[in-house]
């Protein structure tokens, strides 16, 4: 047995007459081997969960993206009905301002026609005192 094994348990053997025992040696490079696989599946497992954990994420995370994209679809919508209604008020509710400019130049030549019919009676009544 060389010094790089380890001595598991002897065993007897014969062989005809000759009675002998045979050591069952195990090398250090099996050993190491043993430690390497165990190691390589433990590492193994430990990719694969967190692989599915990184799947599982990744599908919340696209659903929750899709949710999200919904919302801002019926935001959108709505903001776009708003609009359509505020578009449609505007005109009931407000005045434009070229309309307003005509409205008050209509407003103030009529102002001034009524204006020279009340210098002209107040003419004819000086004129008649």
């Amino acid at each position: 047995m060389n010094r790089h094994q380890i001595l598991i348990a002897e065993i007897p053997i014969q062989e005809g007459q000759a009675s002998t025992s045979a050591a069952i040696a195990v090398g250090m490079d099996s050993i190491f081997l043993v430690a390497v696989g165990a190691t390589l599946g433990v590492m193994a497992w430990l990719l694969r969960s967190m692989w599915f954990d990184y799947r599982e994420r990744v599908h919340k995370v696209e659903s929750q993206v899709a949710d999200l994209g919904n919302k801002a679809v019926s935001a959108v919508t709505d903001l776009e009905r708003d609009f359509l209604k505020l578009k449609a008020e505007l005109p009931i509710t407000y005045i434009r301002s070229d309309d307003f400019i005509r409205f008050v130049n209509t407003l103030d030549a009529k102002l001034d026609h009524l204006n020279r019919k009340l210098d002209g009676f107040m003419e004819v009544k000086k004129t008649h005192e």
